[in-house]
C-alpha cells in the first residue's frame, strides 16, 4: 500500500553555534513533497514541515524551523530538548519508524 509522496530527509547532523541550531541540538535538512493533483481534481497536500514538526514534538522534542538552505528546496528544522542534549542517533531512530518519511538520500 502506497502512502503517496513522502518528506525527503537529506541530513541529520549535530547543531552548530554559527548555524542557528544550538550545539546541544540536532539539525534536520529535508524537502517537502510537491502537492499532487488527484483524479477528482482536488489537490492532495502530502505531509511536510507541519507533519514532521508535530511528529517530533510528540516525542518530547522542541522543533524550530530554520531558514531555507540558500539556492535549494531544502528546509531546516532545529531539534532541542529541555531536559538535555539531543543525539543524532536518537533522531535517526525516530525518523526510521515513520513511513511518511523518505530516508533514501540521507547523508
Amino acid at each position: 500500500m502506497s502512502i503517496g509522496p513522502k518528506v525527503l530527509v537529506r541530513s541529520v547532523r549535530p547543531g552548530q553555534c554559527e548555524g542557528g541550531c544550538p550545539p546541544e541540538g540536532v539539525e534536520v535538512l529535508f524537502k517537502e513533497p510537491l502537492p499532487a493533483l488527484l483524479a477528482s481534481g482536488e489537490v492532495a497536500r502530502p505531509p511536510g514541515l507541519a507533519y514532521l514538526r508535530d511528529m517530533l514534538q510528540s516525542r518530547g522534542l522542541e522543533a524550530t524551523q530554520g531558514e531555507r538552505v540558500e539556492g535549494t528546496a531544502l528546509l531546516r528544522l532545529y531539534l532541542t530538548r529541555a531536559g538535555g542534549p539531543v543525539r543524532e542517533d536518537d533522531i535517526l531512530n525516530i525518523l526510521r519508524e515513520d513511513p511518511a518519511l523518505d530516508l533514501s538520500e540521507l547523508r
